[in-house]
């Protein structure tokens, strides 16, 4: 009996430890950094865009960036807004600001290459009007008309 009294202290003690132990990891939204507070505040900003107030939405994503500034996901949304709102530069920066946070992010780098493909759409365009004649020598015709295919391509699959 005495024996397994002995066994009881250690036992709970190594109980008690190991329960405090697992207190201490931290949960996956722990790790990843989505506190309750930070999913309240990214479900808030997803229901103002469907509400259509990007207002509100940026001033929730921009409050989430500097409350948790290792996240991609609230700069992603800053460059979509910025872009809605024809903002390019400010939507390459956003999208390039996600990329910092989490390299190889694939969101951000197709959006960070259409803002570019529209940019490049736009320069080649206003290039065309101030020099029409340099406009159509045949490594700009084929530019314009890649850019063209591209859009064709990226048109067909969002129907």
């Amino acid at each position: 009996m005495k024996s397994i009294q002995a066994l009881k202290i250690p036992f709970a003690c190594l109980f008690l430890g190991i329960s405090l132990a697992g207190c201490a990891i931290p949960s996956d939204n722990q790790r990843s950094g989505r506190t309750p507070a930070l999913i309240t505040q990214l479900d808030d900003a997803t229901e103002a865009i469907r509400n259509d107030q990007p207002d509100k939405a940026a001033r929730l994503y921009r409050s989430i960036a500097a409350d948790y500034p290792n996240l991609a996901v609230a700069h992603l949304h800053l460059g979509n807004l910025a872009y809605q709102d024809d903002r390019p530069e400010a939507a390459q920066q956003h999208f390039k600001s996600a990329l910092e946070r989490e390299p190889g992010h694939v969101l951000a780098t197709y959006n960070l290459a259409m803002v570019h493909l529209q940019t490049a759409r736009e320069l080649l365009a206003e290039h065309e009007q101030l020099a029409p004649v340099t406009a159509a020598r045949p490594a700009l015709v084929e530019i314009r008309q890649a850019l063209e295919g591209l859009n064709r391509s990226h048109a067909h699959r969002n129907h």
